[in-house]
């Protein structure tokens, strides 16, 4: 130990001497591997608030986590995030790799590799490693292994959160998918005029505790999701399939899909992976917004083009309120509402301020 310059180095020679020396090494090799991959493993990167940068021209950067060698880290050291190579003997790949084997110990090695594969985005060799593990041990607890496994390999995809767009213009969904070269998207408008009539009816019914859920039109894909408001869902308006192009090595893909309708309305599209998942979104298309301000005490609303923001000329509108009355035990709250209607000129005339 007389080499050793800090206590870092002392503490890993301690572990790798035990190891050494052991009859039986199995746990002190698994609890070095263990030791390393805390001190140089991807997830000393998990404070750092860093994201990949999935541009072709970065695919070279030292962040790119899926170009590291099996003998090189990536990790936060005390002198910022650094790319370097560790010897076989503290590397935690190459210590969980020479206990796959062991019956002990090869189990909890093999899926401990994995993650470390997955964390890399390296699923090519997390596949390579589950499949000699589930071969050799077993689908795991509840088939977890077999189960993780399917997901690797499998055909996946999801959306991600759409961009609100004016009518006239066809909205574009970001899709993320894995293995998949085909999918299928169906297009229904739903009936927001009966979302919102069934908010009001809820309110005015005065439940005796309300749901957020039932009075928050914008939860209506949320619900839709749950399959508690299929009613509002019309016919399909329009169904078609896209061809993808997915990345190599099971690796995640990004893409644009462009719905093929700008008609104004709440879309809700729902997605088939060609042998894979199915999974849905809400696509929002507007002609139209309610603008609010205060104008010297008073409220101010008025209803503009969405494109283009000028007032619409003799726009009818019709606000709706509630509030919850706290009254006395043993009875419970009180939801009191009110309604009126208003017509919005151009230009916009101010309201008298609520009291």
């Amino acid at each position: 130990m007389g080499g050793c310059e800090n206590d870092g180095e002392r503490w890993r020679f301690a572990l790798a001497e035990r190891s050494r020396l052991s009859q039986n090494s199995a746990p002190e090799i698994y609890q070095l591997a263990q030791f390393s991959q805390s001190q140089f493993g991807e997830g000393t990167l998990s404070s750092y608030g860093w994201r990949r940068n999935r541009e072709p021209e970065a695919a070279k950067g030292i962040l790119q986590l899926d170009t590291l060698a099996e003998d090189e880290c990536l990790a936060k050291t005390s002198d910022g995030i650094r790319r370097f190579r560790l010897p076989a003997g503290h590397h935690f790949i190459a210590l969980y790799r020479s206990l796959l084997d062991d019956k002990s110990y090869g189990p909890l090695a093999g899926d401990a590799l994995v993650e470390v594969f997955l964390g890399r985005d390296q699923r090519d060799k997390a596949r390579e490693v589950l499949e000699k593990t589930i071969a050799k041990y077993g689908d795991g607890t509840d088939d977890a292994r077999k189960k993780l496994l399917k997901q690797i390999i499998g055909n996946w995809g999801r959306f991600g959160a759409a961009e609100t767009v004016p009518a006239g213009q066809r909205p574009s969904l970001p899709l993320a998918f894995r293995n998949a070269t085909n999918i299928k998207l169906t297009a229904t408008l739903v009936n927001m005029d009966a979302v919102l009539r069934d908010v009001i009816t809820y309110l005015e019914s005065n439940p005796k505790e309300i749901d957020s859920s039932k009075i928050s039109p914008q939860e209506i894909a949320q619900r839709l999701i749950d399959r508690q408001a299929q009613k509002y869902i019309r016919d399909p308006a329009a169904t078609w399939q896209v061809k993808l192009s997915p990345n190599d090595k099971h690796r995640d893909t990004e893409t644009n899909v462009e719905l093929p309708l700008n008609q104004a309305g709440a879309w809700w599209i729902s997605a088939e992976i060609e042998g894979g998942n199915s999974f849905k979104t809400l696509a929002w298309i507007v002609d139209s917004v309610l603008l609010q301000k205060d104008v010297n005490g008073r409220m101010q609303w008025w209803v503009a083009d969405a494109k283009m923001g000028a007032p619409i000329a003799g726009a009818q509108v019709e606000l709706f309120g509630y509030r919850s009355v706290e009254i006395e035990n043993p009875l419970p709250k009180n939801a009191a509402t009110m309604s009126f209607p208003n017509a919005s000129p151009a230009p916009p005339m101010p309201m008298e301020k609520y009291r």
